[in-house]
Formats: structure tokens, C-alpha cells, sequence
């Protein structure tokens, strides 16, 4: 995943250049809080002072979430808008269309995350890499925030998450009954929230760690979400280096910076169908073309990043 300062700030630029009125307007927060996409699920159970349901953390169900094509998610999400029929239902359409947002940032800037950063010789993310990936994310978040003036975002990211209860009143039912259905499992109440809350803390606790308990730590999952205090604006890649795609190995040469405006521009023309249509999966259908959150087809190996040796 691009990290948590870069998604908000699709949700910020978009509503900013391109929301007018409609189902969005005035509903900034949903619609950022769902450009975190499935993310705050990988943090649910984790914390002991909130509801540590360790059972259910092992199903990493977030993970399934970013190995899908996304089409199945965004549809049961999408089928709640009509079942959850409220006053309040121009909210949780905004939080999803913010999760539609995240698929589609996700699926153009993974295959960029992963060429960088790198993955074993089984193209998966295990030991080192899990840090490597996440760090190089963070890297690029930092870099991203300060190109587009959020100084304050990178301060105290934790704060980006939203605590009030009316939201979670909005969306709770919907998400958590979208997650339940597509794995067929019962969950607990408050599930989607005390995600959120979970995730919130533990940011909140890797951006705050004392720099001698940091270096404690060292790479590991936790200190992988500090957002380093200086970077270097190369992690974007805006001299245009040569870089493969992780799977094909055919040769790119997007700057981030390119790639995010990909995702921004993607976003604007399924809004454009939206107000034209509505939200509805036959409306969204278009822009899911086979690929899973990480960017490639399901199953696919990773084979090709910057430090692989011959």
C-alpha cells in the first residue's frame, strides 16, 4: 500500500479540485477515512486494551482483502448502500468510493513499492522485506507530504483518524457486514471501528517511540510505520530512472509522482460516471481490470525488483 499520509491526500486533492455537490459534498471525512481502504483491518485484535482477539487477527483478513481483485469487496460494500437505506446513506457512500479510491492507488503504485523495495526468492513479503516494504512506503509518504504542503500530517499522523462515534455509526454496519459476507464469517460488533481505533494507536506509538527504544526496536513492523524525519526526494524517482515491473520485467519509468496522478485521474472519470449513473457496480465495473490491490493478476510471481542478485 502507498502509507496512510498518501492516501489522504488523493481524498484531499480530489474533493478539493473535483466535489462539488452530490453524495460527497460536505462528507470529506468518510470519503478520507475510506481512502485507508481494507488497511485498519490488519491492525484488528492486535491491541490488548482494546478487544485482543488474536483468533481473528490470524485470519488476515485485510491481507485477503489486498490479494483480491478488489471487484468482490467494492460490490458487497456497494450492496449495503441499498439495504442500509438511511438519512445518512450519502455518508457511507462517500466512505465508499474512498475504499474505490484506495483500490486503484493501491493497484497502479504497488508494482513501483515492490520493484524498490524489494521481496524473497519466492516473491513474497517475508522476514526483511515486511520492513523494507513498509519503510520505503513511509519513506514515500514523507516525501509526498511535504511536495504537497501536509508538514503537519507527518507531525502526527495518528491524527488522521477520525474518532467520532456519528461516523462510525455511518459505516459500521455496512463495512463489517461487507467483510463478514465475503468470508463467510461471523464478526464481533464494533469491528470495523475498534480496526480503526487499533491502528490509530499503534501509528500513534511508532511515531512517538522514544529515538533510544527506536533503536531497540530496529527494523521491525512497528518502527517500519515511523515516518523517517528526513528523506531523500529520490524515493519518488523524479530523474525518471528506469525501473521493471516486478512480474513481466518489462522496463517503466513513472516518477510516484506520475503514478499518483495516474490513480488521481482514474478517480475523476469513475466520479464523472458516478454522478452520471450512480454508485453502483455496473457503474464502477470499467475500472477493475483483473488486477488485485499489489497490481498484478491473482497468483502471479513477483520475479524482478532494483537489488535482486543475478
Amino acid at each position: 500500500m502507498p502509507n496512510l499520509v498518501t492516501h489522504y491526500n488523493l481524498a484531499r486533492v480530489f474533493y478539493a479540485k473535483k466535489v462539488e455537490n452530490g453524495f460527497l459534498k460536505g462528507n470529506f471525512e468518510c470519503l478520507a477515512l475510506g481512502t485507508q481502504g481494507p488497511d485498519p483491518l490488519f491492525y484488528e485484535g492486535i491491541v490488548p486494551t482494546r478487544a485482543l482477539r488474536l483468533r481473528l487477527a490470524s485470519a488476515k483478513l485485510g491481507n485477503q482483502i489486498h490479494r483480491s481483485t478488489g471487484e468482490k469487496f467494492i460490490s458487497l460494500l456497494i450492496d449495503q448502500i441499498e439495504i442500509n437505506e438511511s438519512a445518512r446513506n450519502d455518508e457511507y457512500k462517500a466512505f465508499v468510493f474512498g475504499q474505490f479510491c484506495h483500490y486503484v492507488l493501491d493497484k497502479v503504485c504497488h508494482p513501483y513499492i515492490y520493484y524498490f523495495s524489494g521481496f524473497d526468492e519466492n516473491g513474497k513479503l517475508t522476514g526483511k522485506y515486511h520492513f523494507s516494504h513498509a519503510h520505503f512506503e513511509s519513506e514515500i509518504d514523507v516525501a509526498m507530504a511535504l511536495t504537497n504542503a501536509l508538514e503537519d500530517k507527518i507531525k502526527a499522523p495518528e491524527q488522521l483518524f477520525p474518532t467520532e462515534k456519528y461516523l462510525f455509526e455511518a459505516i459500521e454496519n455496512g463495512m463489517t457486514k461487507a467483510v463478514s459476507t465475503m468470508f463467510d464469517r461471523k464478526l464481533p460488533a464494533n469491528y470495523y471501528k475498534n480496526a480503526v481505533l487499533n491502528m490509530k494507536s499503534v501509528v500513534k506509538l511508532a511515531n512517538n517511540l522514544n529515538p533510544f527504544w527506536a533503536k531497540i526496536f530496529g527494523k521491525t513492523r512497528l518502527c517500519s510505520l515511523r515516518l523517517p524525519k528526513k528523506v531523500s526526494r529520490s524515493v519518488l524517482n523524479e530523474n525518471k530512472e528506469t525501473w521493471l515491473d516486478p512480474v513481466s520485467g518489462k522496463e517503466r519509468n513513472e516518477s510516484f509522482v506520475e503514478l499518483f496522478d495516474k490513480a488521481y485521474d482514474i478517480v475523476c472519470k469513475a466520479y464523472d460516471d458516478v454522478c452520471k449513473n450512480g454508485l453502483t457496480m455496473e457503474t464502477l465495473k470499467p475500472y477493475f481490470d483483473g488486477l488485485t490491490y499489489k497490481g498484478f493478476e491473482e497468483g502471479a510471481k513477483l520475479q524482478y525488483w532494483k537489488n535482486k542478485k543475478a
